[in-house]
């Protein structure tokens, strides 16, 4: 299957638009190797997710949105590892993280988020 997605990456051009997701490191190992261009981001429950990243050479990762504190984000940034939080679907959390400094998210509402932007931004630019 990776394999396959690489593939269609390739033949779509879409490389630089994309960033391939697994919560299998195998998983991305491989398509680093079918596309060494790819971003690629490891997602995780586990509490120590830049330790993880780090020790699997992961540039970006994508940890539950629950697990992301100051302390996490301080050790990430330090060692250039990038983070995306998975799956952050309601307002409160979305704040929580853009005053953490996350400025991606992962969400089943874009829709959602675009409008609670714009609304921010409206407010912050009366």
């Amino acid at each position: 299957l990776t394999k396959v997605v690489v593939g269609l990456i390739q033949k779509h051009d879409i490389i630089d638009k994309t960033i391939l997701q697994s919560f299998n490191f195998p998983t991305l190992e491989l398509a680093r190797e079918l596309e060494p261009k790819l971003r690629l981001s490891y997602l995780t429950y586990e509490e120590g997710f830049c330790e993880i990243a780090l020790k699997n050479r992961a540039k970006i990762v994508s940890p539950e949105y629950k697990r992301v504190n100051w302390e996490t984000l301080k050790l990430c940034k330090k060692n250039s590892i990038q983070v995306i939080p998975f799956t952050v679907n309601e307002p409160k959390d979305w704040q929580r993280l853009f005053d953490l400094g996350i400025t991606q998210i992962i969400t089943d509402y874009p829709r959602k988020l675009v409008d609670y932007l714009a609304r921010d931004a409206q407010l912050a630019n009366p």
